[in-house]
């Protein structure tokens, strides 16, 4: 693992990302916080990091960039500077973006790893399509008028279609994923348990959305899907062990380690549960890394799930 996790972020990778502008949203989350520590340590060349955030709790943009690089992983890195704040927020017409900063995105930025979503399994239904489906069409709306661009990453999940019995590296289309469908089974009044059919909940049914309505996009824009599995601490870097919070499989572990029962499903591989950040972050380099190669718009599926050794 450790030796292709080295061969991932190469020379050759940094090479790629050199002279880059990279869009990045979800980038104040965890697999965010240690995407952008990874961009600047293993890609020193890569030109200019423009992080979307937004205002938390009456916490202004400003000051939530300003504690995040306070964060032990930023210590020791000597190019913060190359981190650009954008403030904007997914759920808001335009991601919430003002003119300037609009028009400066269009023109500058040649790679967008789009990882903003809401994680929550029992969100609201509206709440979870107003995040992750129509952030995800604004950015690709978004993302249309950027001249330069040359790869567009989308931060899916392993679990999107955990309702099939065998799931392969390739979008699935639905009818009951259509969103205009959703819209209105909601507006009559159809309660969350239908629409969702056999989808377990509203994380795992939006993000399959997202996926199917990219489907639309292919040929339009160069685009790339990312599944991970289950995420926590990292491995190596910036340091064994490093997380900044305790949801999902971290907080299972943790309370194993207390002598209480883990709710890992035991059909999930053992690997999962120490499925580390940067895991995840290697593999969304090498997908985009694997676009700028081919200067081609097909849609590329990556499960990292089925790359581990």
């Amino acid at each position: 693992m450790a030796r292709e996790i080295d061969e991932l972020v190469s020379s050759e990778v940094a090479t790629f990302f050199a002279n880059k502008n990279i869009f990045i949203t979800g980038g104040t989350g965890f697999v965010g916080k240690v995407l952008v520590y990874k961009l600047l340590k293993s890609c020193p060349k890569v030109a200019n990091i423009y992080l979307l955030v937004r205002a938390k709790r009456g916490v202004a943009p400003e000051e939530r960039l300003r504690s995040i690089l306070e964060l032990p992983l930023y210590v020791g890195l000597t190019n913060l500077s190359k981190i650009k704040l954008v403030e904007g927020d997914v759920s808001l017409p335009g991601i919430g973006l003002s003119p300037a900063d609009s028009a400066l995105l269009c023109q500058q930025v040649h790679v967008v790893i789009h990882s903003a979503a809401t994680l929550k399994f029992d969100e609201e239904l509206k709440c979870a399509l107003s995040l992750n489906v129509d952030g995800t069409r604004q950015m690709l709306l978004l993302a249309e008028k950027m001249g330069q661009l040359k790869a567009f990453v989308h931060v899916s999940t392993a679990y999107a279609h955990c309702n099939r019995k065998n799931i392969e590296e390739r979008i699935y289309m639905d009818q009951r994923l259509s969103y205009d469908r959703v819209m209105r089974q909601i507006e009559a009044g159809a309660s969350t348990k239908s629409i969702l059919s056999d989808w377990p909940n509203t994380y795992t049914f939006t993000k399959a959305m997202a996926e199917q309505m990219l489907q639309g996009f292919e040929g339009r824009l160069p685009l790339a899907v990312v599944r991970p599995s289950i995420v926590t601490a990292t491995h190596k870097e910036p340091f064994p062990g490093w997380v900044d919070n305790m949801n999902g499989a971290t907080g299972k572990l943790r309370r194993a380690r207390s002598a209480c029962t883990c709710y890992v499903p035991t059909n999930i591989p053992y690997w999962t549960m120490l499925y580390v950040a940067l895991l995840l972050l290697t593999l969304t380099v090498r997908s985009t890394s694997y676009l700028l190669l081919q200067q081609e718009n097909p849609l590329k599926l990556y499960s990292p799930v089925q790359h581990h050794s």
